[in-house]
């Protein structure tokens, strides 16, 4: 079977879509969670949209929970994220899903994150009163 220059065309045509909707799609986490439990504390990033994340954090030691708001920019496959209140840069390779924070001129790996379902609000909740009866 012999394909002319307009089936060709038609075919590359689709396959560049693809490869250009694939590399958006790796840029925009809107609707993507993360939750990433570190030794002291426990972070969710709930990624609202293309550009805004809002941190979830539970200090279970003080029985605390907060939330903070910023935003996310990616850079390869590294999530870069920019949250009110944080004294060093955060990321997020999104390949592995190992956190970092960025402390001098070198990162320090806090922990791997996995995809969360469901809600923040509810899961800190339910720690932090379990944490409490301890």
């Amino acid at each position: 079977m012999i394909l002319d220059n307009q089936k060709i065309n038609k075919i590359v045509f689709v396959i560049l879509l693809f490869v250009m909707s694939k590399a958006y799609a790796l840029k925009d986490l809107s609707g993507k969670k993360y939750l990433c439990k570190g030794k002291y504390q426990t972070f969710g990033y709930d990624f609202v949209d293309s550009v805004n994340v809002i941190r979830h954090a539970g200090s279970f030691s003080e029985n605390d929970y907060y939330k903070n708001y910023g935003t996310y920019s990616m850079n390869n496959e590294i999530i870069n994220l920019d949250i009110e209140g944080d004294l060093f840069p955060r990321n997020i390779n999104n390949d592995t899903l190992e956190l970092f924070i960025g402390v001098h001129l070198n990162n320090t790996l806090v922990c791997i994150c996995e995809y969360f379902e469901g809600d923040f609000n509810d899961y800190f909740k339910i720690i932090i009163f379990n944490e409490g009866l301890l």
